[in-house]
């Protein structure tokens, strides 16, 4: 019997990722990683170099970046490529062709077509270890790009950059989003380590475009773009988002750090595809018009208003609630929250004294996720009064029409409330 896309994903999700990439720990695991990649792509002739490609990496905003790319270019008639990480729902939300994820059928055929080279690779070369399901899914976005013919793909890292599944392109300009504290465990215990992990996505002579960073990060990317030979284009000296024509915003997408994201797209875009932007108005009502799931996505009813996102580090929860703040002044903010364990929660849970009024703990099936009932331990130790929850659907119960609820901290968290509250998306 023929294996779904499903059933072919979940047998390497046991697999190790292999991203041990701190310069000042064993990189001979994330080594083999790479060595796993390029013998997967010459066995597939390369598909990734088929077509031009952009190349995204950071800690925060690398999904706005690459949606805001996407629908820039496909509105300039070009057919795009676009592959994301992690998806709300279904794994196809990865991988879309000019906007669509891809669907069921094709999907599952180009991840067949990658399984078996990978069986044949790893019977071949058992000491580069096991695949895993990253490197699988972004083979077949690589597979997939070209037998589509898109005409640029736009592609984010899932981890890191210098040693992720992703890093085999040659790309025409990279992105580097803001930089904060991320997966210390895997990418480094400071910010200049997750820097230089993150750096490793440039290439000579090729554009990087960097967002506002903090100095220690901004040192680092400067030091790795030497070495690389890349010249850097840094937000506040080289560009600007008060500079003229890239002050375009999205009521989606509010927020200084969004308002660099969407310049970024511009600026990279400026550099290398520069006729596609030409019109004014095409950039505005494009970026306008756009929304992404699960990023300050409003779901609002008689009764009720939802903003779902999936903020999950202390900045980026600061932000979400200062743009539920500028955006709703004065209304009373109740907070929907779950949260991984590998994430810094008690600076996230820092944030919240004096900012909502409620915050609700739904349980979660998700291993990884803190159990709701310590969660609600650590929330008391930061004055908050928590009220713990059996479901999702238990927690969006308690929704208060006199005040706004953010749903926040976690993906599974939003996919499992976007999917109550819009059953047919």
């Amino acid at each position: 019997m023929t294996e779904t896309p499903d059933e072919i994903i979940h047998r390497y999700l046991s697999a190790t990722p292999g991203l041990i990439a701190d310069r000042h720990r064993s990189e001979d695991v994330a080594a083999l990683g790479l060595r796993r990649m390029t013998l997967l792509l010459v066995a597939l002739d390369q598909p990734q170099l088929a077509y031009p490609t952009i190349h995204i990496a950071g800690s925060k905003g690398k999904g706005t970046v690459a949606y805001v790319l996407e629908a820039l270019v496909r509105a300039g008639g070009r057919r795009t490529g676009m592959f994301t990480s992690p998806h709300l729902t279904k794994w196809n939300e990865r991988i879309q062709i000019d906007g669509v994820p891809i669907a069921d059928r094709p999907f599952g055929a180009a991840l067949a077509t990658v399984d078996r080279a990978m069986q044949t690779i790893q019977h071949q070369h058992p000491d580069n270890g096991q695949f895993n399901a990253f490197e699988l899914l972004t083979a077949t976005a690589f597979l997939l790009f070209r037998d589509a013919q898109v005409e640029l793909g736009v592609i984010e890292t899932g981890l890191g950059g210098r040693f992720d599944s992703t890093n085999h392109l040659q790309p025409k300009v990279t992105i580097i989003t803001r930089i904060e504290a991320e997966h210390t465990d895997v990418l480094g215990d400071s910010l200049s380590e997750i820097a230089w992990n993150k750096s490793g996505i440039m290439r000579s002579g090729v554009p990087c475009v960097v967002v506002a960073q903090t100095d220690e990060v901004l040192t680092q990317l400067a030091a790795d773009a030497e070495a690389f030979e890349a010249p850097l284009l840094v937000e506040g000296r080289d560009w600007s988002i008060s500079d003229p024509g890239l002050r375009f915003r999205s009521p989606a997408l509010p927020g200084s750090g969004n308002a660099s994201n969407i310049a970024a797209a511009l600026v990279a875009l400026r550099h290398t595809y520069p006729h596609l932007i030409e019109s004014d108005s095409l950039v505005a009502e494009t970026v306008a018009g756009l929304q992404i799931p699960g990023r300050f996505e409003v779901i609002a009813s008689s009764e009720s208003t939802l903003v779902l996102d999936v903020a999950h580090t202390p900045e980026s929860i600061d932000q979400v609630l200062r743009n539920v703040e500028d955006r709703w002044p004065g209304i009373p903010i109740d907070l929907v929250f779950s949260v991984l364990a590998d994430k810094q929660i008690d600076a996230i849970l820092a944030k919240l004294p004096g900012r909502i009024v409620r915050l609700v703990l739904p349980a979660q099936r998700n291993p990884r996720a803190v159990p709701a009932s310590d969660l609600a331990v650590l929330a008391r130790q930061h004055g908050l009064d928590p009220l713990v929850a059996e479901s999702t659907a238990e927690a969006l119960a308690h929704v208060r029409p006199e005040a706004i609820t953010l749903v926040s901290g976690s993906f599974g968290l939003v996919a499992t409330a976007r999917e109550l509250l819009r059953p047919s998306n």
